[in-house]
């Protein structure tokens, strides 16, 4: 039996997919999902927790932290809406959630979106946001104890490409990455699923907003095709049902090839990022928690 909760998920998200199918055939998806994400996703912080603005070498962001939040333990945190949405506004409370669930201080970041900003602005956005966090918190300068890199959807791709080119670059690699039902290839999103999915003319527009005409096959774009050698231990949650699960369960083999401890858990009946929903979906704020468990053992 659909829990109320999960039944009051599939809802708004059936009412999203329908909006952005007919912003996609109109070709008007970047305004669309925009107006979309923050109407639909501002769910304000508790009293409990503090949102502080500031600038991460240039990269506008926030610190949002709770009481059971440690100073040297803190999260990048990128959020998602297909690299053309979301805001720091769409996502804080879930920075919230996160942060409690942790005990991390979380900088929220608010990188450069498409079509105005084509990869590889969020990459590098990401990556200043990853030096920030390296040698800042939430009270000033200072170093560090641990880092984890997080990020949903789009910006769960856009955790792997961070930590993908962080490597590559030669920069002290974070402690952890967490995906929550992350992007994983753009490629599957030009070429459509097989068999067709009914968003594939809404990833497909997110994912040409993004890119313009780079190849969707660099793997800072599409992880799916990354080499993970040398990436920390990798937690990646994505529900059953959901178009890019099989795409998780291969990034994770492929990392767990390549040496790295990954997981991909796959959770039964759960939609797209399920976890913005945690206030009224038990299995939201159990996935929270599990992250946060995971981020703890690792610390």
């Amino acid at each position: 039996m659909t829990s109320a909760g999960l039944q009051q998920a599939l809802e708004h998200q059936e009412r999203m997919l329908a909006q952005m199918a007919s912003a996609a055939a109109d070709g008007n998806i970047v305004a669309a999902l925009r107006e979309a994400m923050d109407s639909a996703y501002r769910f304000e912080v508790s009293d409990a927790a503090t949102v502080k603005p500031v600038s991460a070498n240039g990269v506008p962001a926030e610190w949002v932290t709770v009481e059971e939040s440690r100073p040297g333990r803190r999260m990048l945190y990128l959020h998602g809406g297909g690299y053309i949405a979301g805001s720091l506004a769409t996502h804080r409370r879930l920075c919230e959630l996160l942060a409690r669930a942790a005990e991390c201080e979380v900088l929220n970041l608010d990188y450069r979106l498409g079509p105005e900003h084509l990869y590889p602005a969020a990459v590098e956005d990401a990556l200043i946001g990853l030096e920030f966090v390296q040698a800042n918190g939430a009270d000033g300068p200072g170093r560090a104890e641990f880092v984890v890199v997080a990020g949903d959807s789009a910006g769960g791709g856009l955790m792997l490409a961070t930590l993908l080119a962080a490597r590559d670059r030669g920069l002290p690699m974070p402690g952890a990455g967490v995906g929550l039902s992350p992007w994983n290839s753009l490629v599957r999103a030009m070429e459509g699923s097989d068999p067709p999915d009914r968003s594939d003319p809404i990833t497909r527009a997110m994912a040409q907003a993004y890119i313009g005409d780079a190849d969707p096959a660099d793997p800072l774009i599409s992880p799916l095709y990354a080499d993970f050698t040398g990436l920390p231990p990798l937690l990646l949650q994505v529900g059953e049902p959901e178009p890019g699960r099989p795409d998780t369960e291969k990034v994770a083999e492929r990392a767990r090839a390549a040496g790295v401890d990954a997981t991909a858990e796959i959770w039964p009946e759960m939609p797209h990022v399920w976890h913005m929903f945690a206030l009224t979906l038990p299995e939201g704020q159990e996935a929270i928690d599990r992250l946060g468990e995971f981020i703890k053992r690792h610390a």
